[in-house]
């Protein structure tokens, strides 16, 4: 082999390692980038910073936020687990702001960790909203504390309110004026004797004021004529027709 070579060789690689003992003290002294903010602490290995719980970013100056069961997943059928809705911040129903660690949620989600659903126009102030969990009064076999049983939540409306967001009024409630007598009694399954206006008008979710039918009026809750404003009075020339055409008043 030429000499020359040899030299060359063994000066470039001299030159090389002359580099490196000269920079990698250098390098193993650079700090972590930002000095990990403050927030975490530097890997003497690999120059990386290690981030205490609630930061994360290369320099540990970002902040993160809570996590919650994702609302939108996939089955890990890889593992034996099978597990789904996995921890994830903002469950999936909401963007992390790093500045703050607090989560921006979808409109209908709530929660430090848009965890649960909000219930509609907070119910029109005319009820509580509450969760599955509270609605499900009824035993059943099967587990019941499944994995939303607090996130699915709707509206518990205070007495004389109703509808989806609590936001419609009851009307007064009487007993069919033209099927006297059957309250706790039906006799066709479907028919329904005890309702709001008594089956003899409309109700005004509005006004919770009951617009009776041409024939009809207020009763005392016993078909005779009293304030109770739900439309459970027969009307005198209604009830002559109602007898006349064999109908028991």
């Amino acid at each position: 082999m030429r000499p020359g070579f040899l030299a060359r060789g063994s000066l470039a690689s001299g030159a090389i390692i002359g580099v490196l003992s000269q920079s990698l003290p250098q390098l193993l002294s650079m700090p972590c980038p930002n000095l990990c903010s403050g927030r975490g602490w530097c890997d003497s290995g690999d120059r990386r910073c290690q981030c205490y719980a609630g930061y994360t970013g290369a320099d540990c100056s970002l902040r993160t936020c809570p996590s919650g069961p994702a609302w939108a997943d996939e089955a890990d059928a890889i593992t034996e687990s099978d597990v789904a809705h996995s921890s994830i911040e903002c469950s999936r129903r909401g963007l992390c702001e790093t500045s703050s660690g607090k989560c921006i949620c979808a409109e209908g989600w709530e929660g430090a960790a848009c965890e649960r659903k909000s219930c509609p126009n907070e119910c029109s102030l005319n009820g509580r909203c509450v969760s599955m969990k509270y609605f499900a009064t009824t035993p059943t076999p099967n587990d019941a504390l499944r994995w939303d049983f607090e996130a699915i939540r709707g509206c518990k409306c205070n007495s004389g309110y109703t509808n989806y967001d609590c936001s419609g009024q009851l009307c007064p409630y009487g007993d069919d004026p033209l099927c006297a007598w059957q309250r706790e009694l039906t006799l066709l399954v479907g028919t329904k004797e005890w309702e709001e206006c008594s089956g003899r008008g409309l109700c005004s979710r509005e006004t919770g004021v009951c617009a009776c039918f041409s024939g009809y009026g207020s009763s005392d809750g016993q078909n005779n004529p009293g304030p109770y404003e739900d439309c459970g009075y027969v009307l005198p020339a209604v009830e002559a027709m109602a007898e006349f055409a064999g109908v028991v008043a």
